[in-house]
């Protein structure tokens, strides 16, 4: 257990993961606590401020009303500030029996012994069984996953897609984007809807914002047609050229046309505004983004939107699925409340409470729900986020944190201008597969 510790410690200290010393050797030193304690108590550690989101008051709600004799006790910490939090209450027997983790953090955790094994659980209650074959698709299930184990399971989803303000295309004569918008259409509609009103050199209005730089590189290389790295071989494949070229495809842009604002910035010039707030103070016209914003579009009367899939930027029209997932904590003073919770995430109740907060579900029936369906937006739109997700990227086994923010940090070097795409995924392809013969 220490040395997977160590290891965890290890891949934390990089930017935006960085421990402190003083809690790197308490992880080392330290001892867990006693996890037959507390039976009546389920402490979940929950990130930012879930606990405040109405949809997961009325799950906690009725889980309460379920278990009355549980008390529920939620520890709410900065997303930024989890892995720390989680790390150091393990190492000092104050360890959570529940935590809620990002489809893109996860593989940094199952290596690591952390988790309890679902397996026994799942195997155990054929009603469970029935129910995570419910999941869609089921390759969410992957992601939690490791030898052939369950360790955390998805509880909601979030599918990435094309948002487009209807006002700012008919304005310029344009087609809404749809099924078959492809890079020309997007390209056209950028360069449309270009505006510098008072000819003072500074853009008023854009046609469009770039991904977020996470995102592209996920999304990129897999509708290129390479996953960044090969789940067989288990080496790194954005060396590829059509990995290389999709980029500086993308990135053109920014790099040569200047018609979109600063890669990975939700900024127009010094004013500030993220790329969810220009959208809908009408400074873009298209953003790429997922069914948690629709809420907040939905709550601002002036704006008329819409929903298409996602931009085929390559040959295949992928997109990310960002799932939020549950695991309960082997060192959990309570293991089994902290499974009879993720039971409950599941359950009918749960799922169909989660379009309270634009969340999706990942139960298919509630998918298929009114509850759903007819809920901050139209069943149309609704449906264009099913229809994505058999096309949805999970989180690629083996890319832990710091191999993404190796390739990050020649990817950013690329769209700075200071190398070439094809010289960045060179560069991170040799420092991604030295990353992962050290792993083996």
């Amino acid at each position: 257990m220490k040395k997977k510790l160590k290891k965890t410690i290890r891949s934390l200290l990089m930017p935006g993961k960085l421990l402190s010393i003083a809690a790197a050797l308490c992880i080392v030193f330290s001892c867990a606590g006693n996890k037959h304690a507390y039976k009546n108590e389920l402490n979940i550690l929950m990130p930012g401020n879930l606990q405040k989101n109405p949809a997961q008051i009325r799950i906690l709600s009725s889980f309460k009303k379920k278990y009355p004799d549980i008390n529920v006790i939620i520890s709410s910490v900065p997303w930024n500030a989890r892995s720390e939090r989680l790390l150091t209450s393990i190492a000092s027997g104050n360890a959570p029996d529940l935590c809620f983790l990002t489809g893109t953090e996860i593989k940094n955790w199952l290596r690591q012994e952390i988790f309890l094994d679902l397996n026994p659980f799942i195997n155990n209650d054929p009603a469970f069984q029935e129910k995570i074959k419910e999941i869609y698709p089921q390759k969410l299930i992957q992601a939690g996953s490791l030898n052939k184990s369950v360790f955390a399971l998805p509880i909601w989803q979030n599918i990435t897609v094309t948002i487009y303000n209807r006002e700012l295309f008919d304005r310029e004569g344009l087609s809404y984007p749809g099924p078959g918008w492809e890079w020309e259409n997007y390209t056209q509609a950028a360069r449309k809807m270009l505006k510098d009103d008072n000819n003072d050199g500074v853009i008023d209005q854009y046609g469009t914002i770039l991904m977020k730089t996470w995102m592209a590189m996920l999304i990129l290389p897999e509708q290129a047609g390479y996953p960044l790295i090969d789940p067989v071989e288990q080496k790194s494949l954005i060396d590829r050229p059509e990995t290389a070229k999709i980029f500086d495809k993308y990135y053109s842009l920014y790099l040569k046309e200047k018609i979109v604002p600063v890669p990975g910035s939700g900024n127009v010039e010094t004013s500030g505004q993220t790329s969810a707030e220009m959208f809908m103070t009408k400074k873009i016209g298209v953003l790429f983004a997922g069914h948690n914003e629709i809420a907040e579009f939905n709550n601002s009367p002036d704006l008329s939107w819409g929903i298409a899939p996602m931009l085929k930027i390559g040959k295949l029209r992928k997109t990310l699925n960002n799932m939020i997932l549950a695991a309960v904590i082997k060192k959990g003073r309570n293991n089994e409340n902290g499974v009879k919770f993720i039971k409950h995430m599941l359950s009918d109740i749960s799922q169909k409470a989660l379009p309270i907060a634009a969340d999706m579900p990942v139960i298919k029936s509630a998918m298929y729900s009114d509850d759903f369906l007819n809920r901050h937006t139209s069943r149309q739109n609704k449906n264009i986020f099913i229809e994505a997700l058999p096309d949805s990227i999970i989180w690629p086994d083996r890319l832990t944190s710091e191999i993404f923010h190796s390739i990050g940090k020649h990817i950013e070097l690329a769209i700075a201008g200071s190398i070439t795409f094809t010289q960045a995924c060179a560069a991170a392809a040799k420092e991604v597969n030295d990353l992962l013969n050290e792993r083996k």
